[in-house]
């Protein structure tokens, strides 16, 4: 069995780019639509207009990664700043509670001193982790040099999906028919037909209520004069994602 995994995961590995590219042409798919039907309207020709709805709903995508990325990585590099700097400090009050709870006898404080130590101990302890796990972190970096190569592959295989959409419908209802009978050609088409708005309008709406979330907290972190706004907002939107567990999860990272 693993011979087997090692094998599917290895083939997989080389389709990887090709399903990305299908996700991401899927998610972009909604967005260029809509830029069909309400920007490019008045263009006659429909090849051009999809091609600039493509075009332009791809380089929108990108624009807000972007904004997101030069949004929170200087406030998370921040935030990891002050709690090392602020280390000793954290020390300090926790001992200060764990003698207020009348529980010294276990010897707490000393214990988390010696686990965690002052910045500088921190930084010396992470110096070491460097040097001994160097060829760790050398084949970490090139496993996500190669997920970085394979998502730009990805999204250049979307670009082509989406330029293609219609004649990919158009083969895959020719195979379907030919290989179904009239009644179950529109048996499948229709089931699929469902499932595909079904799952549109969840991801749409998802995407949706995650921002007016992530934004009537900023709203609020603003409003009390609170840190990292975009960075705790953007985190609280996107967890909000996740079903059930998601705004719990946002919460407590937020909070800590």
């Amino acid at each position: 069995l693993d011979v087997i995994n090692g094998f599917l995961r290895n083939v997989g590995g080389y389709f990887m780019p090709i399903f990305y590219g299908g996700v991401i042409a899927y998610l972009v798919n909604p967005l260029a639509s809509s830029l069909q039907k309400r920007v490019f309207k008045t263009i006659r020709s429909e090849t051009l207009k999809w091609t600039l709805s493509v075009f332009v709903g791809m380089i929108m995508v990108l624009l807000f990664l972007s904004a997101l990325l030069f949004m929170l990585v200087p406030q998370l590099i921040g935030s990891i700043i002050l709690l090392v700097s602020n280390m000793d400090g954290y020390i300090t009050r926790l001992n200060l509670l764990i003698e207020s709870l009348n529980i010294g006898a276990l010897d707490i404080g000393s214990q988390l001193e010696s686990m965690m130590g002052s910045p500088e101990d921190l930084l010396r302890t992470a110096s070491q982790f460097l040097s001994t796990s160097l060829r760790r972190i050398l084949s970490t970096s090139a496993n996500i040099g190669r997920t970085i190569f394979s998502l730009l592959i990805a999204s250049i295989l979307s670009i082509y999906l989406l330029l293609a959409k219609d004649s990919i419908k158009t083969g895959s209802k020719r195979l379907m028919r030919s290989l179904l009978s009239q009644k179950w050609y529109d048996i499948v088409l229709n089931f699929m037909t469902r499932c595909n708005n079904i799952l549109v309008r969840y991801i749409v709406f998802s995407l949706l209520d995650g921002a007016i979330v992530g934004g009537a907290n900023a709203v609020f972190m603003a409003i009390c004069g609170m840190q990292y706004v975009g960075l705790v907002s953007v985190v609280c939107g996107v967890t909000n994602l996740i079903p059930s567990f998601g705004p719990v999860i946002g919460a407590v990272i937020g909070g800590f």
